[in-house]
């Protein structure tokens, strides 16, 4: 355990203040009691570097993923100037935080906040978080005046209606200085914190543990699924096993980009025997393509043209694509656009695509836009949940206790792994004509990934007991 860099600093280093200010005179109690009465109770510290100022921003390396324990919207991509000297333009991926400074006077919303990721880079940057209105903290930004004085600690968190509630301490106040004697392993970027007393109850972890321990102790359990109405029905399908501890956990069927359980993205992974290495892939991810022939037509445009004929009634579109490897199946070749293995840089307009090589069409593709919140949203936290099935009398299923926990992630690690083949698509679709004329339409869309790769997917992976959580190497 070690203090982090800027935790300390001497006063005598500290620029003289101009005026006085709330923020100079909070301590730890009031500062609880403003955020906690909009909703928070965990909250997380950046230790202010001079840098951090309404000129440069708030920023850090990375991508998206670095502020994901915020509640971003839906970003959008754009080619907009990145340099005010030399006018370049490249593309950068905006997305909208519900940003209010919280005061003694009350909070100020910020309608403009929103994370900028620039992927050329890669950095991101916190941005618009200032505004325009009455009340916010504009001395402690502002270069000229005290924007550039160390010591500054922004805390913020998120509370009611997934609102983002903020308050920044000068080094002056007894906040600070109680702030500043906060130990963290590793010394994060931002550093969580717990507000007041730390809970009485489990933490997240703890509870995704106590929730797996209970159903590991179920043993065998029926093939079910949890419908949105809260009823749970019998399940029978490839993606029962998911569907089955999905259900015990309370989640129901849903598409949904965010994470399952508590914050945690639950994967279930299939295994012989519980001392038997697992052999199946994992699916990571279930997204539809937004480019070429399945977009601009029809999904079953892609069946039809680039499948399988299997009966006179049935296409198939199945089989591993990798990276810069045709499919015998479907003759595609799958590349990844926008990204240079060697540099390890990423365009912000990339795309994952599938490609007739024989045409050069475009059959399907995932833009580097969709990508990047879906990935960075579910996958910071994830579970890989051992099962074993059987199908006699009915389909039930068997949950293990020595769990894979993979924690921390970024897009160029996803996007990485599928240019070196380590992630692979594997559809599942299909159309098959009915007795009655009509036809039964089937899209599955999988990024998949064998076990040995997961580890490269996480800055921390580790097996666990649940039982008695103690940590091995994976």
């Amino acid at each position: 355990m070690r203090k982090c860099v800027n935790a300390t600093h001497d006063a005598s280093n500290v620029a003289q203040m101009d005026e006085r200010i709330w923020q100079d005179t909070i301590n730890l109690d009031q500062m609880t009691a403003l955020l906690q009465s909009q909703g928070c109770s965990e909250v997380f510290l950046k230790f202010l570097a001079p840098n951090d100022n309404s000129k440069n921003q708030i920023y850090a390396p990375g991508d998206i993923t670095t502020f994901s324990m915020l509640p971003l919207q839906s970003g959008t991509l754009a080619r907009e100037s990145h340099s005010r000297r030399s006018g370049e333009t490249d593309w950068i991926y905006r997305s909208h935080v519900d940003w209010n400074w919280v005061s003694p006077e009350g909070t100020i919303p910020v309608p403009g906040a929103q994370v900028i990721y620039y992927p050329q880079y890669p950095e991101v940057r916190l941005s618009g978080i200032l505004g325009r209105r009455p009340g916010r903290p504009t001395i402690l930004f502002n270069e000229r005046r005290r924007g550039r004085e160390p010591g500054r600690i922004l805390v913020f968190g998120v509370g009611h209606a997934k609102k983002v509630f903020a308050l920044i301490l000068s080094h002056h106040s007894p906040a600070a200085a109680e702030l500043r004697i906060v130990n963290v392993k590793g010394c994060p970027l931002f550093i969580p914190y717990f507000l007041g007393t730390p809970p009485v109850g489990m933490t997240n972890r703890e509870l995704l543990f106590a929730e797996l321990s209970r159903i590991h102790h179920l043993k065998w359990t029926p093939s079910i699924a949890l419908e949105k109405d809260g009823q749970t029905k019998a399940c029978r399908g490839n993606t029962c096993g998911g569907m089955t501890l999905e259900a015990h956990l309370g989640v129901n069927r849903n598409a949904k980009p965010d994470p399952d359980f508590a914050g945690w993205e639950v994967k279930k992974f299939k295994v012989a025997g519980w001392e038997r290495k697992p052999t199946s892939p994992v699916t990571l991810l279930t997204p539809s393509p937004d480019k070429g022939a399945y977009s601009e037509h029809s999904p079953e445009e892609l069946v039809r043209r680039w499948g399988t004929i299997r009966t006179r009634q049935r296409i198939d579109f199945n089989g591993r694509h990798r990276a810069l490897k045709r499919n015998g199946s479907t003759q595609l070749t799958l590349r990844v656009e926008g990204y240079d293995p060697n540099s390890q840089i990423i365009t912000g307009n990339g795309m994952i695509g599938l490609w007739d090589d024989r045409t050069g069409e475009l059959a399907a593709g995932w833009t580097f836009e969709k990508l990047i919140d879906r990935w960075g949203r579910k996958h910071r936290q994830a579970v890989y949940v051992p099962a074993l099935d059987r199908s006699e009398p009915d389909l039930e299923f068997a949950f293990g206790r020595r769990v894979k926990i993979g924690e921390g992630t970024s897009f160029n690690l996803f996007i990485s792994a599928m240019a070196r083949g380590h992630i692979f698509y594997d559809p599942g679709s299909h159309i098959e004509q009915l007795d009655d004329g009509s036809w039964d339409k089937h899209h599955r869309h999988q990024f998949r990934v064998t076990h040995t790769q997961l580890p490269t997917l996480y800055d921390v992976f580790e097996t666990v007991d649940i039982l008695s959580p103690v940590t091995s190497p994976s």
